[in-house]
């Protein structure tokens, strides 16, 4: 009976360690901490280690099994090579207050991050139901994916020099100083649900599709295509800028309360409804493609039609109180325009070519 009373008390001690640097030095080498003793690179069973120097690291590190990791302000963990993998999983817990850099990140199954100085990595995956808050800068050099039901909130400016996916029931929020900028395609998908008060710049695609919730009250500039398909919602209350085509379709829902500028084509269809709010003005550059959608103008839309192509009007409505200003040919009307919209061309003539 002694001797398993022994056991278990040597066992609970094992498993409740806690762990504070000494000095600047390396993870793995026991000198850096007090005591003498390093954690293992994998601890969990709430083991505690606090990091108040600068210590770097060459192995993968795992918090886990609701163990807490501390970064306090005079320290910072550091895998100067980004070769390795930091993950925080099973309801672990990581607090940095200064910086960090790794190679590929995960934080899943229910895993807590939460860092107030800069962040670096190689890869970055916020998953499975884990909650990530970012509130200074990030920057991630490959892959960054928020999906599963995992949870990220940036309140600084971040850097994405990948693809962006995020989807199957992910939530990500910025604040009004998360600034993103994303160097390839955005995708957000399956579910997940997007609010932005800070700026958006994505130099590709931006696509939005599969039931996904999405509001920007943050500029949005998109150098490629805007896309939107298969029951979204979008509300845009800043500013948006697409150097190409914006194509909403299948079922969407848009709104825009604030002033867009189109560079090339509008092309709505698949009973998209778009509703442009009182005070907004939308400008395309080329041409208004309308088929099969609704379009309310409470605000104005000019569509230029620099292409000297027909502005097309295919089996949609259009209506509203606003402005409908077309240049180009005219409009070629196979559809509905009624409402207490004024229609009118740029010269003031009527710019009807159809029915």
């Amino acid at each position: 009976m002694l001797i398993s009373l022994s056991f278990l008390i040597l066992t609970h001690l094992v498993i409740c360690q806690t762990f504070t640097s000494a000095r600047d030095g390396v993870f793995d080498d026991d000198n850096t901490w007090v005591g003498g003793a390093a954690p293992n690179d994998k601890f969990g069973g709430s083991t505690v280690v606090n990091i108040n120097h600068d210590v770097t690291f060459d192995q993968e590190i795992n918090v886990e099994d609701n163990a807490v990791l501390n970064i306090s302000g005079s320290g910072s963990l550091k895998n100067i090579a980004q070769n390795k993998k930091f993950k925080v999983v099973d309801n672990g817990t990581v607090n940095a207050v200064r910086d960090m850099i790794v190679g590929h990140f995960d934080v899943e199954d229910n895993g807590s991050f939460t860092i107030d100085g800069s962040f670096s990595s190689q890869e970055l995956h916020i998953k499975d139901n884990s909650t990530s808050v970012f509130n200074g800068s990030v920057l991630a050099k490959k892959n960054f994916e928020v999906k599963n039901g995992g949870s990220i909130t940036l309140n600084g400016p971040s850097v994405f020099e990948d693809g962006v996916d995020i989807k199957d029931d992910a939530i990500i929020n910025t604040g009004a100083n998360g600034v993103i900028t994303a160097e390839k395609d955005v995708k957000i998908e399956d579910d997940a649900t997007v609010n932005f008060e800070g700026n958006l710049i994505v130099d590709g695609d931006l696509e939005i599709k599969d039931d996904v919730s999405f509001t920007s009250n943050g500029t949005i500039l998109v150098e490629n295509d805007f896309l939107l398909k298969d029951d979204v919602s979008v509300t845009l209350n800043s500013d948006l800028r697409v150097n190409d085509d914006l194509e909403p379709g299948d079922d969407i829902n848009l709104t825009i309360n604030a002033n867009a500028y189109i560079a090339d084509d509008l092309k709505s269809s698949g009973g998209a409804n778009i509703t442009i709010g009182p005070n907004s003005i939308v400008q395309i550059v080329d041409v208004l493609d309308h088929d099969g959608a609704t379009l309310t103008i409470n605000g104005a839309l000019i569509a230029q039609g620099l292409g000297n192509t027909n502005e097309s009007v295919n089996g949609a409505t259009i209506n509203g109180s606003g402005l409908l200003q077309i240049g180009g040919v005219g409009i070629d009307n196979n559809g509905t325009i009624s409402g207490s919209l004024d229609v009118c061309s740029g010269t003031g003539t009527s710019p009807f070519t159809g029915g």
